[in-house]
This record gives C-alpha cells, sequence and structure tokens, in this order.
C-alpha cells in the first residue's frame, strides 16, 4: 500500500441507504486500492448490532465507544501513512468531532432526501439496520456547513471522482504552504 504523510483520512457519512459504503469502495477501488476502505459497520459491538437488527436506534452510549473505536483505527492507519476512506453515519456535530478528533479529515457528506433513503434501506439485504429506523437518522442529523455536500443521487463514478479531485486539491494545498 502507498504511504501517505500528507494525506488525512477521507470521511464519507450520511444517513442510512445514502451510499457511503459503496462511495468509499468506489473511491478505493478508483484510487487502484491505494485508499484502504473502512466500514463503521464492522466496527459495531454485537450488542449495538442487535439492537439495531431489534428497531433500536443507537444512542450515545452505544455510539461513544464505537467513535472511540474508529477514531483509533482512523489514527493508527494515518501514523502509519495509510490513506483511508470511512464510510460512517456521522449524523451529528458531536459525533464528527469525536471520530475527526487530530486527523482533520475530509468530510464528504450524501445527502439524500427521506423517501429515496427509505427505498434503498429497503431494498439492502443481510443488513441489521432495518428501513424503519431511517426516519430516526433524518431527526437527528446535523448537516454541518463545510467539507463536501454532494447529492447522493449522482453517479458512483461521478461521486468517487469529486472526492478523489477534492482530496488531491487538498493534499496539493497542504504541500505548498
Amino acid at each position: 500500500m502507498t504511504s501517505f504523510k500528507n494525506h488525512h483520512p477521507i470521511i464519507i457519512f450520511g444517513v442510512a441507504g445514502c451510499g457511503k459504503s459503496t462511495i468509499a469502495q468506489q473511491v478505493s477501488t478508483a484510487s487502484e486500492n491505494t485508499v484502504l476502505l473502512l466500514d463503521a459497520d464492522d466496527f459495531h459491538s454485537a450488542e449495538s448490532i442487535e439492537k439495531m437488527a431489534s428497531g433500536f436506534p443507537l444512542d450515545d452510549h452505544d455510539r461513544i465507544p464505537w467513535l472511540r473505536r474508529l477514531n483509533s483505527e482512523l489514527t493508527s492507519n494515518f501514523s502509519c501513512g495509510k490513506k483511508v476512506v470511512l464510510a460512517c453515519s456521522a449524523l451529528r456535530e458531536s459525533h464528527r468531532e469525536r471520530l475527526g478528533e487530530g486527523l482533520n479529515p475530509l468530510w464528504c457528506h450524501l445527502n439524500l432526501e427521506l423517501s429515496q433513503a427509505f427505498l434503498r434501506a429497503a431494498a439492502r439485504q443481510n443488513h441489521f439496520f432495518s428501513a424503519d429506523m431511517v426516519r430516526s437518522q433524518f431527526q437527528v442529523l446535523q448537516v454541518p456547513d463545510y467539507g463536501l455536500q454532494l447529492d447522493a443521487l449522482v453517479s458512483q463514478d461521478e461521486l468517487a471522482n469529486t472526492i478523489l479531485t477534492a482530496d488531491l486539491q487538498r493534499s496539493a494545498l497542504a504541500l505548498t504552504s
């Protein structure tokens, strides 16, 4: 894997069904797999997965240890010079603060309307997150005034290219300052 000394993580976030995991995979693939793909779903505790599978949304008691595990993983990879793209809900500002602590990530919010998010989440198979909980994510979502605001209905290739271009521009600016 290529070493990226001046690169910070890319975090693709938004509500369930917006395409976070798909677009993060596309970013990793478009970079010829030089960007390590992490999916926040893989870092949930068994208890949290069971809770969501039972139709109950997570609360901060569930999320804080999860966000700490994610930040630790991102920090470890960054310290080793590895470039990472993370797919994560990161719905609230306080969640993004914990997740990005000490990292200065490129935040990429995938915007999607409730009806589309519900349809996409309902169409997923073998996923622990129930489409019935999508509304709860919109209720807690705090859209930031920073980072990239991306239309989740745009093609996967276009989204991945937009994200990678923004990351390259950001890295070039960091090298010249």
